[in-house]
This record gives structure tokens, sequence and C-alpha cells, in this order.
């Protein structure tokens, strides 16, 4: 087993790139029962998995809203495509490289998810149009519950 410092920061590490914990106290060398243990007996050790855990979660958030916002205003990728042959020595060598860039388009729907939580306020709850399907939602807030018609009775229209 490592010392109790070096044993914490590997600990540290593993837990903030998303490893399990039983991937992070066996990388520390440590065993099962005094992880747990340290866990428990150790309030420094906890918040240091806490902390570790927490700015896990953080990156990913970000990562998504990082990807989120790729999504929605659009973005340039470049792929290589490669072509191998067989060399002399019967080595795989490469014949042609082709890189192409191309534009992937805003996406509309990561747009409009981008808008609503950066802008509640004007893109919150409003009406939305699909005009892929023809479909239309609308989302009503009421002070007091509204009853809902009986079968045949006309639903009021929202202005």
């Amino acid at each position: 087993m490592k010392d109790y410092k070096e044993a914490c920061e590997i600990i540290r590490a593993s837990l903030t790139a998303g490893e399990t914990q039983t991937t992070a106290y066996t990388r520390a060398g440590l065993a099962e029962t005094t992880y747990f243990r340290w866990k428990q007996e150790k309030p420094d050790f906890a918040a240091l998995i806490k902390d570790a855990e927490r700015t896990h979660r953080e990156s990913k958030v970000y990562e998504a809203k990082v990807a989120l916002h790729r999504a929605a205003c659009g973005f340039e990728t470049t792929e290589v495509r490669t072509e191998y042959g067989v060399g002399a020595n019967g080595q795989p060598i490469i014949i042609r490289q082709v890189k192409t860039t191309k534009f992937i388009p805003p996406n509309v729907q990561a747009c409009k998810e981008e808008l609503h939580n950066f802008a509640p306020s004007e893109f919150g709850n409003t009406a939305v149009d699909d005009t892929v399907t023809g479909i239309r939602v609308e989302v009503v807030t009421a002070d007091k519950p509204q009853q809902h018609p009986s079968e045949g009775e006309e639903i009021p229209k929202h202005q």
C-alpha cells in the first residue's frame, strides 16, 4: 500500500477522470475495506472523494454544453481517408490520403434547447412549431387548474 497522501492523490485523479471507486482504490493499492473505512472515519478523505466526483460531474456538464453549442451553431470537421498497399518487404504502406473538410449544418433542435437554457425568460414557455412534422406544441401555465372538457365538448383555444 502507498502512503496516505499518495493514495489520496491517486484516488482524486482517478475519480476526477470518471473512473469508478473500485478502479480508484485499486490504482492506489488499497483494499476495498480500507477505502470504505477511510471514507467513513476520515472526514478529509470523504471530502476529497466528494470533491473529485463533483469536479468530474462539472467537467461532463461543461463538455455537454460545448457539444450542444457546436450542434446549435454548426461546425466544420476534417475526415481523412487513407488507402494502404503492400510494400516491398510485405509491410503496409500508405498509397494515398484524402482529406475532406465537411460543414455540419446547425441543428435547429439543439439551437432551441440552447436558447431555452440560456434565455428562459425569452424562450422558455413559448409555442414551438415543428415545421418538419407539422406538430404545434404550446405550453400553457395557469394559476388554477383547468377542468378537462367532457367528451364531445369543444376544447378552448389559447391565443
